[in-house]
């Protein structure tokens, strides 16, 4: 945003009003334009008419920023001539005119006898603002949209938004507490999440990514798009265009173009999301995979902004079926099992599940029973019958809502494998399992 300038004089009728400085933008900020010009008694900013006096190039500020968008010098448009030779007094070549440059600390505050600054520039580490005011002192309160930060503990003043996500962390902590590789923005960028559903409507994976460029945000500039989508071909060739038009990169609005073309089957007429197509929610909205993969997206970009790499990022989830195991002709949860030796416990995976439910409160799960081919059908259905009930009053003690639950039994009707049975992990134990498998349902909102 521009800032303005009051002179107060004596009398109030003498006061003038001065437009200060206007930033300079390109698919970040580039800079600044600090040209003033007095605004005193105008209604209107038009030319009329008259060509306006251009802005000096010593008037233009451009910022060089390191691989985290730190503002590490500033220079103006202007060059300025130096002698390189002690024979004569001719200009044998030009410089760029540098008006402030600075080193940081790994979260943000100035190097003691590396920073210098000739002219005030009000933005610094990460590119945010700084309000030197507060403290008294350069560079150690920062303005983060939501939320202000002190550069000189490396916290935040107020709690992340998003610490329900994140409860490994200090819910004031900057950065992940990686300050080298990464930046903490300000929390509002749009992200596109993806869920693929197949014909009969049950939910086969996510896809995330990031609309990069600021000016190409189908909904503005904060929040979660969500798109619910049928995995078809047509769909899916959808996805790699709205991803390639996301990237900072690009110019115009590719990816809103993208989204809001009628023919694609995801906007109305009247360029809203169709019924069950798609919704928009604030972020910290995300369930946890979700957020996971939002969390691996962000991370990525950072990392690939140290090499200056710009094609963008994008992360797929596809759900994966577990298995509870049993003993041979038993229905009681054994959490020390481990019959497919793969080291993860059936107590191991039951906790999992419990955690993964409680945490995507949209998220709900499938019980299969089964059985081994060994004894009477009859029996093996029963027993199934019995291991879904064990497993599902697991979950229900672990909090998990019944309506969540949706059980099935299957008897010896749907082996995993029929060879027989050679010892305690031979192919016929495999059957003797709870299938477990997660949906989300589809929604509108």
């Amino acid at each position: 945003m521009a800032v303005y300038r009051y002179n107060v004089a004596s009398p109030l009728t003498s006061s003038r009003f001065f437009l200060q400085e206007r930033p300079l933008y390109g698919s970040d900020r580039l800079g600044m334009d600090r040209k003033s010009i007095e605004t005193t008694g105008l209604t209107s900013l038009a030319h009329n008419g008259v060509k306006p006096t251009p802005t000096a190039d010593s008037q233009l500020n451009y910022e060089l920023k390191d691989h985290l968008g730190n503002v590490a010098t500033v220079v103006t448009g202007e060059l300025l001539g130096l002698d390189g030779s002690d024979v004569d007094s001719d200009l044998d070549f030009k410089v760029p005119n540098v008006t402030s440059y600075s080193g940081y600390e790994p979260f943000g505050s100035l190097l003691p006898g590396r920073n210098y600054s000739a002219a005030s520039y009000r933005f610094g580490f990460n590119g945010k603002e700084n309000d030197n005011e507060v403290h008294g002192a350069t560079g150690t309160f920062q303005d983060y949209g939501m939320r202000a930060y002190d550069t000189r503990v490396g916290r935040f003043f107020s709690v992340d938004p998003l610490s329900r996500e994140y409860p490994f962390y200090t819910p004031y902590q900057f950065a992940g507490n990686k300050p080298i590789i990464a930046v903490d923005r300000d929390g509002l960028e749009e992200f596109v999440v993806i869920r693929w559903y197949d014909n009969q409507g049950q939910w086969t994976g996510n896809t995330v990514f990031k609309v990069e460029n600021a000016a190409d945000r189908f909904f503005g500039t904060t929040g979660l798009l969500y798109l619910n989508l049928t995995s078809n071909a047509a769909n899916r060739s959808l996805v790699e265009p709205m991803y390639d038009a996301s990237r900072v990169g690009e110019t115009g609005t590719p990816f809103t173009n993208a989204v809001s073309n009628p023919a694609n089957g995801i906007v109305n007429n009247s360029g809203g999301l169709l019924n069950g197509v798609g919704f928009m929610r604030q972020r910290p909205a995300a369930n946890r995979i979700e957020q996971e993969s939002i969390t691996a997206v962000e991370q990525k970009l950072s990392e690939a902004r140290q090499s200056g790499d710009l094609e963008g990022e994008v992360r797929h989830f596809y759900p994966r079926s577990k298995f509870i195991n049993f003993k041979h002709d038993d229905a009681t949860l054994d959490p020390t099992l481990d019959i497919d030796g793969d080291g993860k416990s059936t107590g191991l995976e039951l906790d999992r599940m419990v955690s993964l439910m409680n945490a995507n409160p949209d998220y709900n799960i499938t019980l299969t029973g089964n059985a081994s081919l060994e004894g009477d059908s009859q029996h093996n259905q029963n027993l199934s019958t019995r291991r879904v009930g064990a497993v599902r009053s697991y979950l229900l003690g672990g909090g998990v809502g019944a309506g969540r639950i949706t059980t099935g039994a299957m008897g010896e009707t749907t082996p995993l494998s029929t060879a027989p049975n050679q010892n305690d992990r031979g192919s016929e134990s495999i059957n003797r399992n709870v299938q477990v498998s997660y949906g989300v349902p589809r929604q509108n909102r």
